[in-house]
């Protein structure tokens, strides 16, 4: 984006209403920061809550969530060089400096098993890459994952 400052916003009406997958894909094509969809079909008031069904087929909820998840995937898929370190991938994320250095970095660290400046030095690319196939294809799939505590300081 021209103005860093920005944030620009790929929204989808109801989830479970449907879209074209064309308008989705054009969509990611301008580089969102951010994915999102209404999931208030979902719980379509009292009634819902009370247990009468959705107001949409499960089916329709699953291929949404599915294809929004699947295109957030393709955007967030890292193919950087192999020089980038990890401390350069992180300080170039739009997030919050207490999310990078009390969450994001501990975690990483905690997760490749060396210290945090070993961890800051690594290849971002090799890294990510580690991560990666725990991700299931699908949402609707639990993922594979490996238990990890971090602890702010």
């Amino acid at each position: 984006m021209a103005d860093s400052n920005a944030l620009s916003f790929l929204c989808i009406g109801s989830l479970g209403t449907g879209f074209l997958e064309s308008s989705l894909e054009r969509g990611l094509a301008l580089d969102p920061d951010f994915i999102g969809a209404d999931a208030g079909s979902v719980d379509g008031g009292p009634n819902a809550l009370a247990g009468v069904a959705p107001g949409w087929p499960d089916a329709a909820y699953r291929r949404d969530l599915d294809l929004l998840m699947r295109g957030a995937a393709r955007k967030m898929a890292f193919t950087g060089d192999y020089d980038v370190t990890m401390a350069d991938w992180v300080e170039g994320l739009r997030v919050s400096e207490r999310f990078k250095t009390q969450i994001l970095l501990p975690w990483l660290t905690a997760s490749e098993g060396h210290p945090l400046e070993d961890t800051k030095r690594s290849s971002a690319r090799a890294i990510l890459q580690l991560f990666a196939p725990s991700h299931p294809k699908s949402p609707l799939t639990k993922p594979t994952f490996w238990s990890t505590q971090v602890k702010a300081a």
